[in-house]
């Protein structure tokens, strides 16, 4: 099979918390990231991830003292692809 993707992925398997007023708080595990998003695994997806909204998803490392504005590309009922927003 072709490979369509833009920006190479690396795997990687970290703790991570997702912030946003439609679902809370919600632990997570990014599963692989590019220079433009990555793909986070959640164990109990809420059902309101919001895809393509003003208000932006926020991500916080749990390895890291730093939080990224993410935007939802869309979602499945195992996690989300969401894009880093350029401020």
């Amino acid at each position: 099979m072709e490979e369509r993707r833009l920006y190479s992925r690396e795997l990687i398997n970290a703790r991570g918390r997702l912030y946003h007023s439609a679902f809370g708080t919600v632990d997570c595990f990014i599963k692989d990231v590019s220079d433009v998003g990555m793909y986070i695994r959640i164990e109990n997806m809420p059902d309101n991830i919001p895809v393509d909204c003003d208000e932006w998803i926020q991500l916080e490392l749990s390895c890291m003292d730093v939080i990224f504005n993410m935007e939802c590309i869309r979602h499945n009922s195992h996690g989300v692809v969401l894009k880093f927003v350029k401020e």
